[in-house]
């Protein structure tokens, strides 16, 4: 690590430092991206480039665990209950699939093979809880390294995965509660690193995540993830600092509040944005007019689309279809889920993606017209009765954003996202005519009893759902449906006052 490096590095952790204390008084989220890093060039990014994983390496990671002299971790032997949270397929003490090396060999579609090897506790002379500021376990982690170095004779060098005389990334897990939690505690977080290892070593990249969320219940694996995803490239989504709201996407995503879904143990998939971008997953592309039939779920491995904007390429629509079933197992809601994406490199690098209120780079859709804002009235995350199960699972918050909704009291069906729907396919970049609408209409999304979502690209311009009275129930008219009179078909009949169709006829519902 150059000297000019050296100095960058630490200017850029006392200033996010200080900008962590403003955000927790304010009750806003630090981002978990502590320090700049070095991958192209001279310049300086918060993050890496995405990772390039070969399906036929093994690649091996150092876990690092960190106890204090006045607390240890809850279980007997942390060396093997780690061991297996890293490593074991199967293990799982939620709702998931397994394991933290069991969900990425999932995500990256047999790509990302990891094993983690496993030292420690090693125990350091720090207070495991602080009063001022926010406790990033940075002195920790260097009494902890020295411990190691210490008794440890193996060479680190086997965690140098392309022999270009650095270890990777190294993970430290804090035994006691999380910072974002627990205020004092140590707050995860990923970043630049240069600690040295057995062997002469420098490791180049660090991640941090603790033991517990509260009294009773552990970390699960999810933050590791999130943590971990950040060295794969990712960046944080929720909203940071001068943006003002607690979550965009929440728990639908592992890298906004989905790392705490299940308590940990259940993260849910990483969306189609994250596995394009790791290189893991691409999205067909829709230019043409087509009706999109029985898409499969995301869990499924079902196909992914995008729709870009005609004008500004880097501005597009993604859509999935997210069910309940497997990592989505306590995802808020289920259906066709629309993402709008305004990409750009620098801001994803430098984990800036959602840092203006007024413009999102990655948001959803709400097919409901609810942000995540106009469910958590307090702002902060902290309501913990949102969720509909127990243990952390199905949160209502953002529930019925996915595709199609049913309106509760009218039983109005939104099931388009058009230029003069609501809400409307908006776009931030101006086309060549200076509208800011995409103009590619998705119509008739309708979900299945199976789970699959159908739809029609640009073949239905108006959302207007013609009745065809004469193919319905053997040529006789379906007296129970009922319809808005600009032709859209309801889940049944309406709860609020005015005019709809029954029947043939116009029925005023008072």
């Amino acid at each position: 690590m150059t000297a000019m490096k050296k100095f960058f590095v630490l200017v850029m952790a006392t200033f996010l430092a200080t900008l962590a204390m403003d955000a927790q008084q304010r009750e806003l989220r630090m981002g978990c991206v502590q320090q700049a890093v070095t991958t192209r060039g001279e310049e300086m990014y918060s993050l890496p480039a995405p990772y390039v994983f070969d399906a036929e390496r093994t690649y091996r990671v150092p876990v690092i665990l960190v106890a204090y002299e006045s607390l240890g971790f809850s279980m007997d032997d942390a060396a093997r209950y780690y061991d297996r949270l890293f490593n074991e397929r199967g293990f799982n003490e939620g709702v998931g699939r397994g394991c933290v090396s069991d969900y990425f060999r999932e995500q990256s579609r047999g790509r990302a093979n990891l094993e983690f090897d496993i030292y420690g506790p090693m125990v350091v002379d720090e207070p495991p809880k602080k009063s001022i500021g926010t406790n990033y376990g940075f002195m920790a982690q260097r009494k902890a390294l020295t411990a190691l170095r210490a008794t440890e004779e193996r060479d680190f060098s086997i965690y140098d995965w392309e022999g270009d005389g650095e270890v990777n990334l190294v993970l430290f897990v804090f035994a006691g509660f999380t910072g974002n939690e627990m205020t004092g505690y140590v707050w995860p977080n990923s970043g630049a690193f240069s600690g040295l290892m057995p062997g002469g070593i420098y490791a180049s990249f660090s991640s941090t995540s603790c033991e517990r969320i509260d009294d009773e219940n552990l970390c699960g694996i999810g933050t590791i993830v999130h943590e971990f995803c950040h060295y794969l490239g990712l960046p944080d989504i929720y909203p940071l600092p001068p943006a003002t709201s607690y979550s965009t996407v929440d728990e639908w995503d592992v890298m906004d509040g989905g790392n705490y879904t299940n308590y940990g143990w259940c993260p849910p998939n990483l969306t189609a944005m994250e596995l394009m971008y790791l290189g893991w997953d691409m999205p067909v592309e829709l230019d043409e007019p087509v009706r999109v039939e029985a898409m499969k779920s995301l869990s499924e491995g079902g196909k992914t689309y995008m729709i870009r904007s005609g004008y500004y390429r880097n501005e597009f629509y993604l859509l999935e279809n997210r069910q309940q079933e497997g990592w989505d197992y306590g995802i808020p809601g289920k259906g066709l889920v629309i993402y709008h994406v305004d990409f750009d490199e620098v801001a994803w690098r430098n984990n800036k993606v959602n840092v203006s209120d007024s413009h999102y780079r990655y948001d959803l859709f709400h097919a409901d017209g609810l942000n995540y804002r106009a469910w958590d009235g307090k702002n902060n995350g902290k309501d913990n009765t949102r969720w509909t199960m127990e243990h952390r699972l199905r949160s209502s918050y953002l529930s019925t954003a996915a595709y199609p909704y049913t309106d509760a009291l009218t039983h109005e069906v939104n099931a388009r996202l058009t230029d003069d729907s609501k809400p409307a396919a908006t776009l931030y970049n101006s086309t060549d005519q200076g509208r800011q609408f995409m103009g590619k209409p998705i119509t008739n999304i309708c979900m299945s009893t199976d789970g699959t979502v159908s739809f029609n690209f640009m073949t239905d311009e108006t959302g207007i759902e013609a009745i065809d009275y004469l193919a319905i129930d053997n040529l006789r008219f379906d007296v129970q449906a009922w319809f808005s009179l600009d032709g859209r078909r309801l889940s049944g009949k309406p709860a609020q006052r005015g005019v709809y169709v029954n029947g043939r006829r116009k029925v005023l519902v008072k």
